[in-house]
């Protein structure tokens, strides 16, 4: 179901109620239906015959071609989901910070082995969207900031993770400080970028999103 946009938990109860104390009655006739099937040992059946059903709703971003959202697929779905997997162990027992998150789907995925994720976007709009869908996530939270100023204490992530984040903006010296600040002493960034020689240049294409790209060795020297 959450491949298809809905917002999906599984919850495993501790406590199974007994009957009366979940039924959901609306109306006198009802109450009495209700106690003449206590009365004759029928809860079952009264249950049988009278069943709630609950309804996810669907949750799905628009598509606008600036970032990737789950109901997206082919390469570059392939793509964006190998690079969470890369990472995902790296994460294992730590504090994450995943920048620029978008849809928050890698945020969600990591958040299956991190001890706690922080999901950080620049828009408003993607992270309340992350926030309806992947709310239930009792370790994850999102939160509205930019990439030259991160809502995170100093030391505070053990891990970083920026996909395709730093062609997106102009100054990349001070987004890598921010990282460097937020991150503790021994931490980690696992960041990827399009190379421009084969993104760009080699296939004639240009990304209208993007404000400065980089060739593989300015990107290895910036980091």
């Amino acid at each position: 179901l959450e491949t298809l946009g809905f917002a999906t938990r599984l919850e495993e109860p501790g406590h199974w109620f007994e009957p009366e104390e979940v039924t959901w009655i609306e109306t006198q006739e009802e109450h009495e239906k209700y106690k003449r099937a206590a009365q004759h040992n029928l809860i079952l059946q009264y249950f049988r015959y009278d069943s709630c059903v609950f309804v996810s709703k669907n949750i799905k971003m628009l598509m606008t071609g600036e970032r990737f959202v789950p109901e997206l697929r082919g390469e570059i779905a392939y793509e964006h989901l190998h690079r969470y997997h890369i990472a995902l162990e790296y994460v294992q027992n730590k504090r994450v910070l995943d920048i620029a998150c978008g849809a928050g789907y890698g945020a969600a995925f990591l958040a299956s082995r991190a001890v706690h994720i922080v999901g950080v976007d620049v828009s408003k709009e993607t992270i309340e969207f992350a926030r309806r869908r992947y709310g239930y996530v009792k370790n994850l939270e999102f939160q509205e900031g930019s990439c030259e100023a991160i809502p995170c204490e100093t030391g505070s992530v053990d891990v970083v993770v920026s996909f395709e984040t730093i062609e997106h903006i102009e100054n990349h010296e001070a987004f890598l400080q921010e990282i460097g600040r937020v991150l503790s002493n021994n931490g980690i960034l696992i960041l990827s970028s399009p190379n421009k020689q084969t993104y760009t240049d080699e296939a004639n294409h240009r990304n209208p999103y993007h404000k400065r790209e980089l060739y593989k060795s300015d990107l290895h020297a910036l980091v």
